[in-house]
């Protein structure tokens, strides 16, 4: 038996739009097949966050990079990071808060 597949996509938006917290929407989250989102990723004044589609409270929030964020992402909702790690990423934490 092979084991389970899972997916998590970052599908950028087309059209710029905001969130009512006032952060730019860049990007949707979609896991597994799924045709919803579950998340977003948000962008202001060089502040990048994550929140869930059915929340308006942040599960991520940092000052480091898009890159760290989608890690920390991926991380929360799959448990691991499932590839090996860029050759200019560091072992130093990041720098998200998780607010669940």
């Amino acid at each position: 038996m092979s084991p389970t597949v899972r997916i998590i996509r970052f599908a950028r938006t087309d059209i710029a739009d905001v969130h009512p917290s006032g952060g730019e929407i860049i990007a949707r989250v979609y896991l597994n097949e799924t045709a919803a989102p579950v998340g977003l990723v948000l962008h202001a004044a060089g502040f990048w966050a994550y929140r869930l589609v059915d929340g308006p409270s942040p599960v991520l929030d940092g000052r480091l990079t898009r890159q760290d964020l989608e890690r920390q992402i991926t991380l929360f909702h799959l448990g691991e990071v499932p590839c090996a790690p860029a050759a200019n990423y560091t072992l130093e934490q990041p720098e998200f808060v998780a607010a669940i």
